[in-house]
Formats: structure tokens, C-alpha cells, sequence
């Protein structure tokens, strides 16, 4: 839940020193239904966690994770508003969830019809119900109602257990099927590595030591091969690893079928057809993979398509995508190099937001647009170059770039937009290029480090919060011009050119 009155929404104090029944998720529009069912599921005596709204970025998606493990189970509430617009919060806590391996629930509080879901959200509904164990309560139930029934599935009511250890909150269902359940993959891994190790170490005994020994020579020095010289040699490229659609003479790629890889090579054919599109969240929360490989026939890489892939260290985007998708490497915590090459024209909304780990940005002379938040809190990022290519610069592209110490600008942006670099604390100078004729809301508001602006005579409008908090700045530019006006109304020094 994020960004709403939860007064009502809270955990028992008892409850802490124990694992939590659940962590609540839903969106704003669903508060008040969620908050009354909430405060039954408390009078059963049952405890949950939930989005506390108070921090942002890494450390939000730090507490959220934590919190999520210290959880029995997931709890989605599913909502018409939900489904009708795309929100990231909601989004990346059933990503936690996911990750985190507890039980999912989706509890549905309205009924939901196609035409109600988003186009964007159409696949992560459908992950909802592949995840979700689904909890469909009659319609015009009462907030008692829904309670006792989510109780019934999930267990609310607390338990007591021996000294030292917590609470088990599996239900008995859910108890009586496990011990019939096949072996996890990892399991089954575990038992085989065992049983390897414990032949191997019997054929040591025999001439056979030897032949494994060339062999496993022969192993250790294709992977130094592998990884030094020939550093793509093992990425998978196996057509069975996606899954895909075939739409006219082009195949979408929808989805990787093991999250366990960890390196991908997705091939330019599938069926004598090329691979044109990365689809909509295809790898998102692909908690595993660390490198990936894009033909030259991909011509888009959609929205939310590499999101939260935490551990993605190595990708090589193609001159053939000339669109990179909204949120399309968002949160990428361990991406730190990014190269845009010449083919590349639009860079979208939060394409890389929250890509902590981003030290250097490589955009060629193609790049026409860079949209709203597309490197927002990217507190690793030191230099920027914008080249002359880009038109459109828009609001909060590098806010929140911490680090942000060098910045280029294109000699073709109209205007530096709302919060374009709020909140850029190294950042110490600024040339405004004189194309430029607004700098709007916020656009260097707590660039605390901030010493000097240089601002031609094309601008003949700044926005009163433009330079806002930037306590040690001195303003460049012609004498009677528009930024003059601006530094004597803030008492900012001026020096004329």
C-alpha cells in the first residue's frame, strides 16, 4: 500500500517480537475497503505489515523487501482502479513478494472484466493468477465477511509454539499437500550435487582419478576461455528459454521460461521469423540474471521489460531499438554501464530510474527524447552528455542524481523542465545552451553545491522555484536580461557578461 491514510492500517505491538500473518498490497483507491477489512482481520487477532509511505528509492525497496520476508504471506488486493493505470509501488512489492518465495494471495474486491484491465497490465494480471492463490469473495460482502474468509484460507488467528521457535501460520491444506509435492528444482540439485560428490570421491580412488582430472582441467580452462576471451561463449540461446508471440512477420518475446539462468542470448529467428520486439515485462523480476544479448533485429524493447532485474550487470542494447520502453531497466541496482548507440531515438519514462549502481551514460547523436524520470535516482551517475540530437529534455530526467558532478547540455532543448535536475547535490555549474528559452519548476532546486549558472539571453522565463535551495549560487549573463531580473529578485549574486 503506498502513498495513503493508514491510521487504521497497523500491526500489533505483541505481534512483533513474532512473524507477521501477512503484508498488505493494494492501491490507493481500494484504502478504505482495505483499511475496514484490515481492522476485522486485527479483531481476529491477527497482525500484518504493510507499505509505511515514509521512504523512497533504494531504502524504500530495502525495508519493503525486509519487511515482505518477515511475512507469513503476500496479500494483493485486486481493484478495478488497480488494473486501470500502471503503478510502480504496487508493482515491484508483488515483485518483492515473488522473489521472496512467501505464500501469495490475490484477494478480488471488485469483478474484474477485460475492458477493466490496462493493456501494459494485461500480462501481470495474468502472473497474479499464475502466483496468486486467488480469493474470490461473494459480491456485497461485508468487511467481517471478507476477513473470516481470507482466515479461513491464509489462518489469521495466532498460534502458539515451543520456546524459541515462530509461529507456524501454514494451513493445514496447505500442510497435507506439501508432503506430497515433488522436490524443488534446488532440492533436487542439492541431492544430485551429493550424490556426485560422493562418486567422485570413490572413483578417486581408482585409475579413474586421472581421466577426471583431464577432464575437469579441460572444464576449468574452457571457462577461463569463457569468461575472459570469450566472455558470450556460454549465454543461452536456446529458443526453448522464451516464451513468445507471432505477430504477422515479427515474434515478440513475452517471457524467459527459467528464471534460474543467468545469461540469455535471445536469437534474432524464431520459426524462420525475427525477433522484433522485447514485449511488456517479458523478464521483469528475473531476480537471477546478470547478462543479456539482443539481436539487431529488435526494433523495441517495451515497457517494464528488464524491470527490477537486481543482479542485470551486462546488457547490450541494439542501434536497432530505436524505443526503449517506460521503466524498461528501472531498478536495475547493479547495471553500471549503459551504452545508447546511433539507431536509438527515444529513451521513455523512468527507463532507467533507480539504477543505483549507473556510473557512466553513453547516448549517441540519434537520441531525439528523453522522457519524464528516465534517470531518476541514478545516485551513482557523475557526467551526463546530452548531444545536440536531443529535442525534448523532459521533467525530472536526473533528479535525485546524487552524484550528477558534470552536465552537457543539447544545444536544441526549448527548456529545462520541471524538476530536471532537482535535488543534484554535486552538481557545481551549469551552462545553459542558448536554445533554451524556460527553466521551469524546480529545475535546479536543492543542487546544494551549486555555484554558477551561466544563463544566455534566450531565456526570458524562470520559474520562481527554478534555483531554489542552492544557498552558495552566482548567476552569469547579460546585463538587463531575464536572468539578472531572476537573481535580484532572490538575492542571488549576478555578473554580467
Amino acid at each position: 500500500m503506498n502513498n495513503t491514510d493508514k491510521s487504521a492500517i497497523t500491526t500489533r505491538t505483541a505481534g512483533d517480537a513474532q512473524r507477521h500473518d501477512c503484508y498488505i498490497s493494494c492501491d490507493t483507491d481500494a484504502n478504505s475497503r482495505v483499511s475496514s477489512v484490515c481492522r476485522e482481520i486485527r479483531a481476529m487477532g491477527g497482525n500484518f505489515r504493510h507499505d509505511s509511505g515514509k521512504l523512497s528509492g533504494d531504502e524504500w525497496a530495502r525495508q519493503t523487501t525486509d519487511t515482505i520476508n518477515a511475512c507469513h504471506a503476500y496479500v494483493l488486493f485486486v481493484t478495478k482502479g488497480l488494473l486501470a493505470r500502471e503503478n510502480r509501488f504496487i508493482r515491484n512489492e508483488f515483485f518483492f513478494a515473488k522473489k521472496s518465495g512467501v505464500s501469495m494471495y490475490a484477494v478480488m474486491l471488485d469483478k474484474i472484466s477485460p475492458e477493466d484491465i490496462d493493456v501494459s497490465l494485461k500480462k501481470w494480471f495474468s502472473e497474479i493468477g499464475d502466483l496468486c492463490k486467488v480469493i474470490v469473495p461473494p459480491a456485497d460482502s461485508s468487511p467481517e465477511a471478507i476477513a473470516r474468509l481470507m482466515n479461513d484460507v491464509i489462518g489469521f488467528a495466532p498460534r502458539t509454539s515451543e520456546a524459541g521457535q515462530k509461529p507456524d501460520h501454514t494451513p493445514e491444506s496447505e500442510k497435507e499437500s506439501a508432503t506430497s509435492r515433488p522436490k524443488s528444482k534446488k532440492a533436487d540439485s542439492k541431492t544430485s550435487k551429493e550424490s556426485s560428490k560422493q562418486a567422485a570421491s570413490d572413483q578417486k580412488k581408482g585409475k579413474t582419478a586421472i581421466i577426471i582430472g583431464a577432464v575437469a582441467a579441460a572444464v576449468a580452462v574452457l571457462a577461463i576461455l569463457g569468461f575472459f576471451v570469450l566472455p558470450d561463449l556460454f549465454i543461452r540461446n536456446k529458443t526453448e528459454n522464451f516464451t513468445y508471440d507471432i505477430l504477422g512477420k515479427g515474434v515478440v518475446i513475452t517471457s524467459l521460461t527459467d528464471d534460474e539462468l543467468t545469461s540469455v542470448r535471445i536469437p534474432e529467428k524464431i520459426e524462420g521469423k525475427q525477433v522484433i520486439k522485447i514485449g511488456e515485462a517479458a523478464f521483469s523480476g528475473c531476480a537471477n540474471l546478470k547478462k543479456v544479448r539482443i539481436p539487431d533485429s529488435v526494433k523495441e524493447i517495451d515497457s517494464s521489460a528488464f524491470l527490477f532485474c537486481e543482479k542485470l550487470t551486462d546488457v547490450r542494447i541494439p542501434g536497432s531499438a530505436a524505443k526503449i520502453g517506460e521503466s524498461a531497466f528501472s531498478d536495475c541496482t547493479s547495471l553500471s554501464s549503459v551504452t545508447l548507440p546511433e539507431g536509438v531515438m527515444h529513451i521513455g519514462p523512468s527507463a532507467f530510474q533507480g539504477c543505483t549502481a549507473l556510473r557512466t551514460v553513453r547516448i549517441s547523436d540519434s537520441v531525439k527524447t528523453i522522457e519524464e524520470s528516465a534517470f531518476m535516482n541514478c545516485t551513482s551517475l557523475k557526467k551526463v552528455t546530452l548531444p545536440d540530437s536531443v529535442t525534448a529534455l523532459q521533467g525530472s530526467a536526473f533528479e535525485g542524481c546524487t552524484a550528477l558532478s558534470e552536465v552537457r547540455l543539447s544545444e536544441n532543448i526549448p527548456e529545462i523542465c520541471f524538476s530536471t535536475f532537482e535535488g543534484c547535490t554535486e552538481l557545481k555549474e551549469i551552462v545553459v545552451t542558448k536554445s533554451v528559452r524556460e527553466i521551469g519548476d524546480y529545475a535546479f532546486s536543492g543542487c546544494t553545491s551549486l555555484k554558477k549558472a551561466v544563463i544566455p539571453a534566450s531565456v526570458d522565463n524562470i520559474v520562481e522555484s527554478a534555483f531554489s535551495d542552492c544557498p552558495d549560487l552566482t548567476i552569469y549573463g547579460k546585463a538587463g536580461s531575464c536572468a539578472e531580473e531572476y537573481a535580484q529578485g532572490h538575492d542571488i549574486p549576478f555578473v554580467a557578461q
